[in-house]
């Protein structure tokens, strides 16, 4: 039989693909169960009878799922002579959505598996008994509180399931609020009873400190982990020993006031509690001329020490006082923060007499009762003594009228007699020595300067850029203080602190006053009261900029070490 033209083109054509439809492998998809609920996870096996063209390329489940694990196993089996491989793949999803969706085909290189539909449902509500309930709430003390004041945020996970692998996500805001957030001590573990059921929990308590006034809105709370699946198939190789589960906490909305008007004072100090002591050498005598160390304390109750105003203790004319460096110290508890500062003042009386310390007053707001009150150390009369007379003695080289051995006295005439030692080496040999030494000094610098010169000139840019950047930042927050501009100030401070800690910036006011501490803390704290009171065109500049310098001039000196708050670890 002869073939026309035409027909010989479409014979070559079904030839040409033949090979492809006949050893095409074919790669199943099946669900370990279907429907699924949102919170929970689920399983996507996808089988091959044969060997692939190529690796997989999972990435268009990642539309509608979240990839949470992944495997690859593989089997031989002989029959009657005839081997058969097979090829499995299996994948831990958990759906973003509830809804109708299809896991889409997969390509293996050129081989394709089958898509196959799979129904997502809400979480389902678990009642108490049910084996396998796991709950996450969240509380908050009190749920209505005012700027820079405490507020207790309470995480609690229930359950009554074996778990492994789980986490905690850190609260975060949303809206672009601003707030300082503060883990309290290690996670606390106790068992309870709802509805009949036992169940463990652990507590995570945080302390938040709202920055500016209005509403704060916290994010859920998200929990991750694995269920351990004690009722595991003896049949199915590939089974898993544990289930992934993921919850949400409810958002939180909370209710942040602004700075009373009646508050009265230079700092702004909500607190549940606050206490101002002192404290004296025992016994305590004045002498003129002699130190006495005075201890100033002040403890907050629902504060952090960077919280805490410096402490101003005047005294009269006639007494010198040299302070130290005070002393911050936060005690994290399992239900709050209690701030300590500490001063210590060494005084030194000039002159004897009778002198009155004033009293020290610290106004500050009780947010328990409501109200302002003063922590106050009342003022001292102390009486100074004159310091006894120092008594020097008469050398006994002096008493004896014996000479040293440099000179000879004889009546009024007194002569320098020279000191020779014969047996010294002869000076010649030795400043030869050290001009050897110092010529090879010489010559080694040399060296080492053409060596390093080229790597010092190519990061010469990118200093010089960091340096005008720098500069331009400080010229900035120096106009803003000297304007008394508290928005210009709060923008430059924070573009300074990006630069002065690149590995972990702080991220508002407050972790920079507490990463520098000292009079720099308590002039940004004077400035983050100023900008969120009612009465911002009080803030005076003038101060924050000394305390800036200051600050810049001690870590030049090395007398200031800044440590990068490191982020809190989960246990």
């Amino acid at each position: 039989m002869i073939l026309t033209l035409k027909q010989t083109l479409a014979l070559m054509i079904l030839l040409s693909i033949a090979p492809v439809v006949v050893f095409a492998t074919t790669i199943n998809t099946r669900l370990d169960r279907n429907p699924v609920y949102l919170d929970e996870s689920f399983r996507v096996i996808f089988e091959s009878d044969g060997s692939v063209d190529g690796s997989p390329d999972f990435s268009p489940l990642e539309q509608n799922f979240d990839i949470i694990n992944r495997s690859q196993g593989s089997s031989m089996q002989i029959i009657n002579g005839q081997v058969s491989n097979k090829t499995q793949w299996t994948l831990t999803l958990l759906a973003k959505q509830d809804g109708s969706f299809v896991i889409p085909p997969i390509r293996f290189g050129r081989d394709t598996s089958l898509a196959v539909g799979v129904t997502v449902k809400p979480p389902r509500q678990g009642q108490a008994g049910n084996v396998g309930d796991i709950s996450l709430e969240v509380t908050t003390d009190p749920k209505t509180a005012y700027v820079q004041s405490q507020i207790i945020y309470t995480v609690r996970l229930f359950r009554a399931v074996s778990l492994t692998n789980a986490s905690l996500s850190e609260p975060e805001f949303s809206d672009g609020g601003d707030a300082i957030v503060e883990k309290l001590g290690d996670d606390r573990e106790y068992e309870t009873q709802r509805n009949g059921v036992r169940y463990a929990v652990i507590e995570r308590n945080y302390a938040i400190f709202p920055q500016q006034s209005g509403k704060l809105n916290i994010k859920p709370i998200v929990f991750e982990g694995q269920i351990v699946n004690r009722t595991r198939s003896v049949f199915d190789s590939f089974a898993q020993a544990s289930a992934v589960k993921r919850l949400q906490s409810k958002p939180v909305e909370l209710e942040v006031m602004p700075v009373p008007q009646n508050v009265q004072g230079s700092y702004w100090l909500p607190a549940q509690e606050l206490r101002l002591t002192e404290e004296w050498p025992d016994p305590l005598e004045f002498k003129t001329g002699e130190p006495v160390t005075r201890t100033i304390t002040l403890r907050a109750k629902g504060l952090t020490a960077a919280q805490l105003p410096e402490i101003n203790s005047d005294v009269p004319d006639g007494i010198k006082l040299y302070p130290d460096q005070p002393s911050l110290d936060d005690n994290k508890r399992s239900n709050e923060i209690i701030g300590t500062r500490q001063e210590k003042i060494a005084m030194i009386p000039s002159q004897q007499g009778d002198f009155v310390l004033p009293a020290i007053e610290i106004p500050w707001w009780n947010t328990i009762k409501n109200r302002q009150e003063i922590a106050r150390i009342p003022q001292r009369t102390i009486h100074v003594i004159a310091a006894q007379p120092s008594t020097t003695t008469a050398s006994p080289a002096n008493q004896t009228g014996s000479e040293s051995p440099e000179t000879v006295a004889s009546g009024q005439d007194t002569k320098i007699m020279p000191v020779t030692n014969e047996t010294s080496p002869a000076v010649p040999d030795f400043w030869f020595w050290v001009s050897v030494v110092l010529a090879f000094g010489w010559l080694s610098t040399v060296i080492w300067f053409f060596m390093i010169r080229k790597p010092v000139q190519a990061d010469t840019t990118k200093n010089k850029e960091r340096v005008e950047s720098l500069s331009r930042i400080k010229r900035d927050l120096k106009q803003a203080c000297l304007n008394d501009a508290a928005n210009d100030a709060k923008t430059s401070l924070l573009d300074w602190a990006r630069h002065h800690w690149q590995a972990d910036p702080p991220k508002n006011l407050g972790e920079i006053g507490k990463r520098c501490g000292g009079y720099f803390a308590n002039e940004i704290n004077i400035l983050t009261q100023a900008l969120y009171s009612q009465e911002v065109g009080q803030w005076k500049g003038g101060g924050l900029w000394q305390a800036f310098e200051q600050y810049l001039s001690a870590q030049k000196a090395g007398n200031t070490q800044s440590s990068e708050i490191l982020a809190p670890l989960y246990p």
